[in-house]
């Protein structure tokens, strides 16, 4: 031998041998005395056959598909076989040499590494083969939308080229190369969500990574109040800010975190821009919401009556914390409201102590000290009083020294009141009732008219009632002079007489002894018993009289309060009885002109003339064979007739003007008419009923 070893072949398996070193050819002299070997050959060996295993790539924060790595087998018997993998394996993998197998989840990035892995078996040789384990971050596509329109999608993990491919929009065809990390995509639409896949190959068949989703940005107002509203911003990732940039002078918002912000403090009836920005000074777009406008709030008026009304603000979030305008004040221009109102926490505010037939401006505020306007509401005037209603606003102050004041009449030009102490009848302008002394009648005294309680005029001549002659003394309206060609002697019916009033075909004088109203024909002053008036139910102490074709009404000095009779039979009628104020004590007279009656009072505390709502009426005129006219009196609003005698008439709105011509009626034939307040003509609605005959 000229080496230091020797392979020896041709040995019996399973053989124990015992080889000697010599250092000469015939193997006589031993080299040492420890050049001696024993040893014992196998009885057999181990195969892992000709299988081979693939390099293993895998990816941190997956876990890998288990590997099963092949069993070995013995050339003879069957022997235990251990298996080893060396070296280490990356962290987070394991091998299982029970059942050869490598599973887990890599956790840490590792180089390609040599494994080798081995059978092995006492007294068999062993066989072994290696392979390759790499671990490594994967592949990951992401995008963020930049603007409405844009994105950029980032891969990461990828050393080569890579193509793309969307879902929809601009790029559903497959786009690339790329050589860089990110790509730039445009064309987007507002508020659509994309899906973004990345692809190693030209085709787009081998993905490198799921699929990239995201929104593309999207700024959206909500609706908003007269001061607030809402922007949402969708698609968007990290903080945000915005401005308005119409009206100018918006100013960029701190860095926002949710999607949805609340916008407070808005000019109510103005249009917005906003704009939504990625940037800390608000220069570069992101995104625009759609212009909208801020409502604009109103104040109504419904539900008027004569005392009463409802105010509404309308388009005003009321009520505090968001999408709320705020909690409001109200005032007016007059009336018991002038001064700032209490916070109001409804729309709606019911007013009441207003005046009759009085025009309000009501204004909403949104500061407790009522300085900055929300809305004025349009003037409304409330109703005229129900009929016998006081109606405050149509008093009539007199002279102070018309301070005893009995009986009024009126021409509509110039109004006429006589005074019981002065013996004076005082005039005053109808228009505005300021005093006119140029008509005053200083003649009465002169006359021996002494005391008077009342008058009465049919535009030429003024009659005026003295208690105690029993005379009615005539004067000429045109200069007040006497005209005692037209005094009427009553025959001691005057005696304790205080009014009297005609309606042109017959006089009435009234008179607290008898309790009683006398009726005289008019035209020759002859007596009328037929016509005259049993007073009743306490009517004890009759005063002035007024009537107005249905009903008469009789003001009582001691109950304060008007009687009412039916003038076409006398009889009582006390659901039209009217109560007089507080104040409007020991009333003397009383004239309407229909819509209004003013009653004087024998009080020198109050100088004036107190006014009550005219009950309606409804009266017939002009009647003839097959026509006549229907006036409904004391009246405001729409209003309906119906025929109910002869029945079956049919309910129409009436006019206007409250004056109604009837057509096509039958000469001779009894006729009764009714008013009403509702277009149904229900019976609940009833307001007045009139009956007339045709003439044949």
């Amino acid at each position: 031998m000229t080496g230091s070893s020797a392979d020896l072949t041709g040995l019996a398996a399973g053989t124990t041998y015992i080889y000697t070193a010599y250092s000469d050819s015939g193997c006589e002299t031993q080299v040492a005395a420890t050049a001696v070997i024993e040893f014992t050959t196998k009885t057999g060996t181990l195969s892992l056959g000709s299988s081979s295993v693939t390099g293993q790539s895998y990816a941190t924060g997956t876990a890998i598909a288990t590997l099963t790595l092949p069993a070995a087998t013995a050339s003879v018997g069957s022997p235990a076989i251990a298996y080893t993998l060396t070296p280490s394996l990356p962290a987070g993998l394991t091998f299982d040499a029970s059942n050869r197998t490598v599973t887990g989840t890599p956790t840490a990035e590792a180089a390609s590494t040599i494994y080798t892995y081995a059978a092995t078996s006492a007294g068999y040789a062993s066989d072994d083969l290696v392979l390759t384990i790499s671990v490594s971050d994967p592949v990951t596509l992401s995008g963020v939308s930049s603007t409405e329109t844009t994105a950029t999608l980032t891969i990461a993990n990828r050393s080569g080229n890579w193509y793309y491919q969307a879902d929809r929009g601009p790029d559903t065809s497959c786009k690339g190369p790329v050589s860089g990390a990110t790509k730039a995509v445009a064309g987007l639409t507002a508020g659509v969500a994309y899906a973004y896949t990345a692809y190693s190959d030209s085709g787009c068949t081998a993905a490198l990574a799921p699929a990239a989703t995201f929104t593309a940005l999207q700024l959206t107002a909500g609706a908003p109040t007269a001061t607030t509203n809402t922007l949402t911003i969708v698609g968007n990732t990290g903080t945000w800010r915005y401005k308005h940039t119409s009206p100018d002078g918006g100013t960029c918002s701190s860095a926002q975190t949710n999607a949805t912000v609340s916008l407070a403090g808005l000019a109510k009836s103005t249009q917005y821009v906003f704009k939504a920005y990625k940037d800390s000074d608000c220069t570069t777009v992101a995104a625009t919401a759609s212009a909208f406008t801020t409502d604009t709030p109103s104040l109504s008026s419904s539900q008027i009556g004569h005392d009463k009304a409802t105010i509404t603000l309308s388009d005003w979030a009321v009520g505090t914390g968001a999408g709320k305008d705020g909690n409001w004040y109200y005032k007016a221009d007059k009336g018991p409201h002038t001064s700032c109102s209490s916070v109001q926490t409804g729309a709606s505010v019911a007013l009441t102590g207003l005046a009759a037939s009085e025009t309000y401006a009501y204004t909403a505020y949104s500061n407790s000290g009522c300085s900055s306007t929300i809305a004025a509401a349009s003037a409304f005037t409330t109703d005229a009083p129900p009929g016998g209603a006081r109606d405050a606003n149509k008093d009539i102050s007199l002279h102070s020294d018309n301070d005893k004041a009995r009986g009024l009449w009126t021409n509509g030009t110039t109004l006429y009141v006589v005074d019981g102490t002065d013996d004076k009848i005082y005039a005053y302008q109808w228009s505005d009732k300021s005093r006119d002394s140029a008509k005053d009648f200083d003649t009465l005294k002169a006359a021996g008219n002494r005391s008077p309680t009342d008058l009465w005029s049919d535009g030429t001549a003024m009659w005026v009632l003295d208690p105690f002659d029993n005379k009615i003394y005539a004067y000429k309206m045109s200069d007040t002079a006497r005209d005692s060609g037209k005094d009427h002697n009553v025959h001691g019916h005057t005696y304790r007489s205080q009014g009297l009033w005609s309606d042109g075909v017959t006089l009435w004088v009234s008179n607290y002894q008898d309790d009683k109203m006398y009726a005289y024909q008019w035209s020759d002053k002859s007596r009328d018993t037929d016509k005259d008036y049993s007073l009743t139910d306490g009517n004890g102490f009759p005063r002035s009289f007024w009537g107005n074709g249905v009903t008469m009404w009789v003001v009582d000095s001691e109950d304060d309060k008007l009687y009412a009779y039916n003038m076409s039979d006398q009889s009582r009628d006390s659901s039209k009885d009217i109560s007089l104020a507080s104040g409007n004590d020991r009333p003397t007279g009383i004239w309407s002109d229909g819509e209004t009656i003013w009653v004087a009072e024998d009080d020198s505390d109050d100088n004036k003339l107190y006014a009550y709502r005219a009950l309606p009426a409804l009266i017939a005129s002009s009647i003839a064979s097959t026509t006549a006219t229907v006036t409904l009196s004391a009246r405001t609003g729409n209003w309906w007739l119906k025929r109910t005698s002869p029945t079956g008439g049919t309910c129409t709105q009436g006019e206007t003007d409250f004056s109604h011509a009837l057509s096509d009626l039958t000469a001779g034939t009894a006729y009764t008419f009714t008013a009403y307040s509702a277009s149904d003509c229900n019976s609940a609605s009833e307001i007045e009923s009139v009956s007339f005959t045709t003439t044949s």
